[in-house]
This record gives structure tokens, C-alpha cells and sequence, in this order.
């Protein structure tokens, strides 16, 4: 009779462990938990040590709701419902490269030392030191000297990298902040940021607004000759000059809003000063 493998043992019964078992554990084991308490503690001083100060300055824009309507019956400039699609949009143009590059240009931050030289945190400053010996292994040769070009790309890469822009929960408040090393360089950029967007908006309404006059002159032109034609009975010149009355008087309303256009925005608060976060 063959005799089959012999069953495995059942399995222990668990045990529950108990504050006791806890502070056991912690007792044979105090040298080595002791240990790596003290290393976490002068890793986490060497962090905050090398961590540079960083300060934050920010700004908040109200999106206007007014809109140019020639047509209208009323103003030229009308009230309208303001869509979430809209807010991210106006939320996208503060992040763009042309905003950014617009301030860059005002403030000459390719040449402010401060702005550039800012290390950014201990992982930014790993990072760069990284790529650093990485670019020299590879290039025996001395690094070029930057031109005015890279700088300038470098300061637009950095402004876009620190500045945060979003919009207050459901509301048409958008939030502008930027960091910087320095509290001056975070409220002048952030600043300079929001300013830029303003004037951004309003280049825009005159260039729309300039485009609808165009538009109407050339209409107007054509209905004052329909006016004056002769071959047209009475009543046909009487709509048209009713259609050319109402189009001269779009064109006078537009051309005075040109000289006060409306912004799209208009700021809840600028930044007095950077406030430290770091």
C-alpha cells in the first residue's frame, strides 16, 4: 500500500497584537528607529536650509460683460451673458507666450539680474545642476555666451513657468499670481502681467471697433449714392434714406466710443508687495 505525501501543516492562528507587542517591538528595535528619526530631521534641515526664500505677489481681474453691438437699438457697447467657455478663454490669454513676451520686452527682465538668476527650489536647482555637468561632458568646449535672443526666450520660458492664472470658483474673477525669489520681482511682474492684458484688451476693442467703421463708411457711401439716384421712386429712396440714417448715426456712435474704448476687465486689486510663501 503506497503511502501519499503527508498533509501540510494548518496554518498558525493569527494573533492579535496588542499595545504591548508594539512597545516590545519599539524596544528592540529603539537603536535603529532612533537612527532614522535623526536622519529624517537633519534631511528635512537641509532641505529648509537650501531651499531659498520665495515670495508671491498677486492680482484679480473682474471679466467685463459688456460687448460692442453696432446693430443695436441702444449703446454700442451692450450687456451680455458671459459663457464658462469665455472666462477660459481670457484665462488662457494671461498664460500666453504674446503676453508674456510683451512684459518681458516692458520690464527687460532678459537683462534684470534678480529675475534671472532666481534658482527656483532645491529640485529646480538639482535639476539645473544635472544638465549642467550633463552639457559639459558632452561639450568640451566653452559654453557660447547667451545673445540678447536666448535671454529674452529664457525670461519668457521663466515668467510663463512661475505665473499662476485661474479663475475663483464659478464667478468672472480671474486670479493672477507669480513667485520669484524676490518680493519687488514678483509685484512688478504680476503687475506688468495684468497691465499688459488690459492694454492687450484694448488695442483689441479699437481694432474691432475700426473694422466696424470701415465697414460702415463703405456702406454709408453707398447709400448716400442710392439716395441721390434719380431712377428710384420716392418710396424706395424713403427706406433707403431711413437705412442711411441710422447706419450715420452707428457710424457717429462708434467712432466716439474709439477715443473711450471699454476693457473686457477691469482689476478688483493690484499687487503692493510679495508676500513670502517659502
Amino acid at each position: 500500500m503506497r503511502v501519499g505525501p503527508p498533509e501540510p501543516p494548518p496554518p498558525p492562528e493569527p494573533q492579535e497584537i496588542g499595545l504591548g507587542d508594539l512597545f516590545a517591538f519599539a524596544k528592540r528595535r529603539r537603536m535603529a528607529i532612533g537612527v532614522s528619526v535623526l536622519v529624517a530631521l537633519v534631511l528635512g534641515a537641509m532641505w529648509a536650509a537650501a531651499s531659498p526664500a520665495e515670495y508671491s505677489a498677486s492680482t484679480s481681474l473682474l471679466i467685463d460683460t459688456r460687448k460692442i453691438d453696432i446693430f443695436s437699438d441702444g449703446d454700442v457697447f451692450q450687456d451680455s451673458a458671459i459663457s464658462n467657455a469665455t472666462v477660459e478663454t481670457q484665462v488662457e490669454i494671461l498664460r500666453s507666450g504674446q503676453i508674456a513676451a510683451t512684459v518681458v520686452d516692458k520690464l527687460n527682465l532678459g537683462a534684470d539680474a534678480a529675475f534671472m538668476a532666481d534658482p527656483g527650489g532645491p529640485i529646480d536647482q538639482i535639476k539645473d545642476q544635472v544638465t549642467g555637468l550633463v552639457d559639459r561632458a558632452l561639450n568640451a568646449e566653452a559654453a557660447p555666451v547667451p545673445t540678447e535672443q536666448g535671454l529674452r526666450s529664457a525670461a519668457i520660458s521663466k515668467l510663463r513657468k512661475n505665473l499662476k492664472v485661474g479663475r475663483t470658483g464659478l464667478s468672472y474673477v480671474i486670479g493672477i499670481s507669480f513667485k520669484s525669489g524676490d518680493p519687488d520681482v514678483a509685484m512688478r511682474v504680476v503687475n506688468a502681467v495684468t497691465t499688459a492684458y488690459l492694454e492687450e484688451q484694448v488695442g483689441a476693442q479699437v481694432s474691432t471697433a475700426q473694422r466696424a467703421t470701415n465697414w460702415l463708411d463703405q456702406r454709408i457711401d453707398e447709400l448716400r449714392v442710392q439716395v441721390n439716384d434719380p431712377t428710384l421712386s420716392i418710396e424706395e429712396k424713403s427706406a433707403i434714406r431711413a437705412t442711411y440714417d441710422t447706419f450715420l448715426q452707428r457710424y457717429t456712435e462708434t467712432v466716439q466710443q474709439q477715443s473711450l474704448p471699454l476693457t473686457e476687465a477691469r482689476v478688483i486689486t493690484y499687487a503692493s508687495n510679495g508676500a513670502k510663501t517659502a
